[in-house]
């Protein structure tokens, strides 16, 4: 269960073996905003209660899932790492994405069964890194996407300081407590202080650490010094780097102990790492990642070689993508990669995939898929296009075969699926609905040792706009922004339906309805700019009060922007100085429409043709001045004979003809 309790985000899970022992075995209370304004003096960026992951500190203890609190003021989309950044996120059934930085491949994934891709250990420089995701979908259409990773000289802004605070226990048979609180302050522009206290609680007592450190950038080097010490009277002191040297990253650090025992570290004197990265393009389509790292423990020595080589190419009109991964060390050696082929034809997408080892060589598995539409029954119904999957693989090793059909039918709001499976000793069938919010799957599967397994699930998602009028497409788990579009019109609101909006300038299928409203799941903690499409606006006279609303959504609770339109008016004129009985048409001066009462805001500008001709449009509601600019008056040595007020009205529209007769200035 997932849902806004008290101004807070809270997830909750209850499991058991039967509905009668059914407990809480995980849950999660808390809140998270960009802006430091959470806990009132403490001026934190997000507090959980629960089950809370606890950051690692190098040489005392690793990253904890625990059940405890925790609450931060360190910005919640910080890297962990200096040198080095994680990508993960969605990726759908029968979906791949790669990796480039530049136009290297830097690695390429394929949809699991958890749905998500993940590219660890992803090296960062100093100042600003670009890097490009690209996904091929189940038919192998492309889609690109770019990200900007912003590496600053230090971390904490000078003069600024940074904490979290994160305190709880282990759930594992041990139940070890452990605490921890992290301090970071800019000393100036390159350097920060980072000061960590760490508490370590196990039954035979409690153990605790401290850390002091000093980290910087200078030009392209990034660097690390600490002191370690126990409450035992152990220390360590040592110093890490990162740089790049002739395209090579470059990565290293030492460290002395001297008597000093943690969970991380026992028995050691003297440990030293170098590691180096480096990315080569051979070809067009051929790319080397290459890593070798060289590690020292007291007397000990120990190497290892990490290669992985990414190659792309097409052949009468099939793609190919290889991947090579090999591993080199003093002991072994060992390499392994797979070889995918695929090919797009009209509506459909042949697949296949080769897993293959060397050490010795051998190839372990190999599949074939086709999936595509069909078009007989998409031809038959509107609004649903019909898909189908073919699976087919071999297994080398065991000699066991497998194959797999389903068909999904998909709607705007809904996904249908039914699929069967079957292998040696095993044959399953599957349906799942997902409707407005509502999901449900059953699945069926038979052995060959007379046993049987079925398994069901069933979930219901919905959310309130600010009307309390509920939506199914917008669950507790997702933020929302719930949208009120109108004209304004005194105290009367006219709703305008299908209307457009920009999210984050960029434009959206959203529409609202015929009441003018609208509710549209957002990315939670984020900061959002939501605006109007002017282009989807029926009426040319229409104009925003304002420009737009930046706001941040959290997740269960829809954040309700109110949008109100007006009816501009417009106008149009001529300017020309009078001599005598001698006119003049003012060419290139600026007219200007000025609120009557300050006479300080220009509602509407525009500069005059060569016959002096004048339009000014998107004139909001109001009463104002029709003057030419004082600048213009003074650089021309002219004065205005009179001034004539304007009054649009709230139905807008073109108000009328207009004259700025001007004449020499004594």
């Amino acid at each position: 269960l997932s849902a806004d309790i008290l101004f807070m985000t809270g997830e909750f899970s209850f499991s058991g073996p039967s509905p009668e022992e059914l407990s809480l075995s995980n849950y999660k209370l808390g809140r998270r905003e960009p802006e430091a304004e959470l806990l009132g003096p403490l001026k934190a960026h997000e507090f959980w209660m629960g089950d809370i992951r606890q950051n690692s500190v190098q040489d005392i203890f690793k990253s904890n899932d625990l059940r405890g609190l925790m609450f931060s003021s360190f910005p919640y989309d910080r890297s962990d790492y200096f040198d080095s950044h994680v990508f993960e996120g969605e990726l759908p059934e029968g979906w791949e994405v790669e990796l480039y930085s530049g136009e290297q491949l830097l690695d390429f994934e394929s949809s699991n069964e958890e749905e998500k891709y993940t590219f660890e250990d992803i090296p960062i420089n100093y100042g600003k890194n670009e890097f490009t995701l690209v996904f091929y979908d189940e038919l192998e259409q492309r889609v690109e996407e770019t990200e900007y990773i912003s590496i600053n000289s230090t971390q904490v802004p000078p003069g600024e300081y940074y904490y979290e605070f994160s305190y709880g226990k282990d759930e594992d048979e041990n139940e070890i407590e452990r605490g921890l609180y992290e301090y970071a302050y800019g000393l100036n522009k390159n350097i920060s202080l980072i000061m960590d206290t760490a508490e370590v609680a196990e039954e035979e007592g409690a153990n605790y650490f401290s850390s002091l450190g000093l980290t910087g950038s200078f030009n392209n080097l990034n660097w690390k010094s600490v002191y370690l010490n126990d409450h035992a009277g152990g220390s360590g002191i040592g110093i890490d780097f990162n740089t790049n040297i002739l395209n090579t990253r470059v990565n290293g650090d030492f460290m002395y102990f001297n008597d000093f025992e943690s969970p991380e570290v026992s028995d050691l004197k003297y440990r030293s790492n170098l590691e180096l990265r480096r990315s080569f393009s051979l070809v067009s389509g051929l790319n080397i990642y290459s890593v070798l790292d060289i590690k020292q423990r007291d007397s000990d020595w120990e190497y290892q070689l990490t290669n992985r080589l990414f190659s792309s190419f097409s052949l009468a009109d099939f793609r190919f993508r290889n991947r090579l991964n090999s591993k080199l060390t003093e002991s072994s050696s060992n390499s392994s990669g797979e070889l995918r082929m695929t090919k797009r034809f009209s509506d459909y997408y042949l697949g296949a995939l080769l897993d293959y080892e060397f050490d010795p060589w051998e190839a372990n598995n190999l599949s074939l898929e086709l999936r595509g539409l069909i078009n007989y029954l998409n031809k038959k119904t509107e609004n649903s296009e019909y898909y189908f999957e073919l699976n087919s693989s071999y297994n080398l090793e065991d000699k066991g075969s497998k194959y797999s059909a389903s068909i999904n039918k998909e709607r705007e709001d809904s996904l249908h699926s039914f699929g069967l499976s079957y292998s040696r000793d095993e044959f399953s069938a599957e349906f799942s609905t997902d409707q407005e919010g509502r999901k449900a799957g059953i699945e069926l599967s038979y052995f060959d040792q007379d046993d049987y397994q079925l398994s069901f699930e069933l979930s219901k998602s919905f959310g309130f706009d600010h009307n309390g009028k509920r939506h199914n497409t917008v669950g507790s788990e997702d933020a929302a922004a719930s949208l009120e579009v109108y004209i304004e019109q005194g105290e009367k609101k006219i709703p305008l339906e299908d209307v457009g909006v920009k999210i984050n300038d960029v434009k959206t299928d959203y529409r609202t309805d015929s009441e003018g409203n609208l509710l549209i799941p957002l990315e939670a903690d984020h900061k959002t700019d939501i605006s109007l499409d002017l282009d989807t606006l029926k009426n040319p006279f229409l104009i925003p009060e304002k420009e737009g609303i930046s706001f941040t959504p959290r997740r269960g609770q829809p954040y309700k922007v109110e949008i109100p339109l007006l009816l501009a008016g417009e106008l149009t004129g001529q300017a020309y100085i009078k001599e005598g009985k001698k006119i003049t048409a003012l060419v290139g001066s600026e007219v200007q429409l000025l609120e009557k009462n300050s006479q300080a805001e220009i509602a509407a500008a525009a500069s005059t043709s060569f016959d002096g001709f004048f339009y000014l449009q998107e004139i909001p509601p109001g009463e104002y001045l029709l003057k030419l600019s004082e600048q213009d008056l003074k650089r021309r040595g002219l004065r205005q004979l009179e001034i004539e007020t304007i009054k649009v009205s709230r139905d807008g529209g073109y108000v009328g003809q207009f004259e700025i007769i001007l004449e020499q200035d004594d």
